[in-house]
């Protein structure tokens, strides 16, 4: 069976490191720093989800989504979003708005969590 595809946005990477090792027998996992390498390798792997994070240098995760949603060949992408703890509940709930936002965690998170919330929303 082809694994699915996971593209992990984010500028720790250390975390990415983490999140690969406990999804990476379901998942071919691809990994970027920003949101500008983020959304080239979204466009060249197509992967069945992503996991964003919100707060990023050189191109945030909001403008990487934003950017996402623009292109036909990105905006069905599921994507959950990773925030920072002192984001309040309402801007939790507007990201969770989003047409492609499936869920929207603070991090940091527990790793069962996640790969919980990024197999549902890979489902």
């Amino acid at each position: 069976m082809k694994k699915r595809r996971l593209l992990i946005v984010d500028d720790e990477s250390g975390f990415t490191r983490t999140v690969a090792a406990v999804v990476g027998s379901s998942f071919e996992v691809f990994e970027a720093l920003d949101g500008r390498s983020g959304l080239e390798a979204a466009k060249r792997n197509l992967p069945q989800v992503i996991l964003l994070n919100v707060m990023m240098a050189e191109m945030s995760g909001l403008a990487m989504l934003r950017q996402l949603q623009m292109d036909h060949r990105t905006r069905h992408i599921p994507v959950v979003l990773l925030a920072p703890q002192h984001f309040n509940v309402s801007t939790l709930e507007m990201f969770r708005q989003e047409i492609n936002v499936r869920a929207c965690l603070r991090k940091p998170c527990q790793a069962q969590s996640l790969a919980c919330e990024i197999g549902k929303a890979a489902a």
